[in-house]
């Protein structure tokens, strides 16, 4: 469960009604309005507002907290290079084991993914519980997307540049035909 935030942030307020008055008009999803806002936004600010609101969602979380019925908080975007940095605090493994921990721990929760999702496939998700299920599934892509995270950052190498090269090598494999099959050179 998330909850809102507990009180309002008068700078917030003030960035959001300065945003209506700009031409949001071919903004036509709530997203996109969000996108645009928090663009306006420093990395600071973004990356405080959104570990306010994890922490939130954590203490609505726990079992003693009653269950909110507000809006569930709208977090900003945030980029492959500054999630690497944020996730490398929270790192705990020595050193000594750099490359290998993190390697194992992907496999571990991508085992842990698709596991879950076996077990819906085989038991079926019903309707009332879909939300439930994607947030599990979200949950396990997040603690993937942690060690891959610091995987790369073990191997020296920026996340975004992992993403971007991962792109370039699709589009060619894409451009020439090559998308199926199997082999790395491909």
């Amino acid at each position: 469960m998330r909850s809102a935030p507990s009180e309002p942030n008068p700078e917030l307020e003030k960035l959001l009604k300065d945003a209506q008055n700009h031409d949001m008009s071919q903004a036509e999803s709530l997203e996109q309005k969000v996108s645009f806002v928090s663009g306006c936004l420093s990395e600071e600010t973004r990356s405080h507002i959104v570990r306010k609101y994890v922490r939130e969602s954590l203490i609505m979380q726990s079992p003693s907290a009653p269950t909110p019925q507000a809006t569930p908080p709208v977090y900003s975007p945030i980029d492959f290079d500054a999630y690497q940095t944020e996730a490398k605090e929270t790192v705990i493994y020595s050193s000594d084991h750099a490359v290998t921990y993190p390697i194992l721990g992907l496999v571990g929760e991508a085992g842990e993914l698709a596991n879950k999702h076996k077990k819906n496939l085989r038991d079926g998700v019903k309707p009332s519980e879909f939300d439930a299920h994607v947030k599990s599934l979200t949950d396990e892509l997040g603690d993937c997307l942690w060690y891959i995270a610091i995987i790369a950052r073990d191997l020296d190498t920026p996340l975004s540049v992992i993403a971007r090269h991962n792109l370039v090598k699709l589009a060619s494999r894409k451009a020439r035909g090559t998308l199926g099959g199997s082999g790395d050179d491909r």
